[in-house]
């Protein structure tokens, strides 16, 4: 099966502009395959239709005027956008210094005894901020090892050995849950 994006992209379907014009119906029939695709459709429209009123060319200069909290605040207003997908278009779409909170993070921080309290999504998120100073480059490289480790080792089921955050089990071999 052809994956979803690639579908978009062979259908000239990557832009806000080109989505913005297609009905949902016809965004549906592009994304069918991708899991609650109809709703997606919704959603990836809404989206588009925001970033051609916002007067996104593609390039992220179009953008620059507006600050990243006041993007943020606006991102969540949208129908289908919650605090991660919010920050992962901030980071990896837009380039802005905002770390990304996920299931992965959240696993990892949580087996490894760094969160075992389900704190709030902006608090671990300030603590990013504060630990790894305000960088894309480094927020998107730490994210990005961080799904890794969570796909690869810190599945479900976790699967410790080998993992390159053994060290912080200490001598515990299981981690904490």
């Amino acid at each position: 099966m052809v994956p979803v994006i690639d579908m978009l992209r062979e259908s000239g379907l990557l832009s806000p502009a080109s989505i913005a014009v297609k009905s949902i119906s016809e965004l549906t029939d592009h994304l069918y395959g991708s899991g609650t695709y109809r709703r997606k459709a919704e959603y990836l429209h809404g989206l588009a239709f925001y970033f051609t009123r916002r007067g996104w060319t593609g390039s992220n200069d179009s953008l620059a005027h507006i600050g990243t909290e006041k993007l943020r605040s606006e991102l969540l207003l949208l129908r289908g956008i919650g605090p991660e997908t919010a920050d992962c278009i901030l980071l990896y779409v837009l380039e802005r210094p905002v770390f990304v909170i996920d299931a992965y993070t959240r696993r990892i921080l949580e087996r490894h005894g760094i969160d075992s309290t389900h704190r709030p999504y902006e608090t671990l998120q300030a603590q990013f901020h504060d630990a790894l100073g305000e960088d894309v480059r480094v927020f998107n490289e730490y994210h990005a090892l961080l799904v890794r480790c969570g796909k690869e080792y810190c599945r479900p089921k976790p699967r410790c050995d080998g993992c390159p955050l053994e060290f912080m089990l200490g001598g515990n071999r299981e981690p904490a849950h």
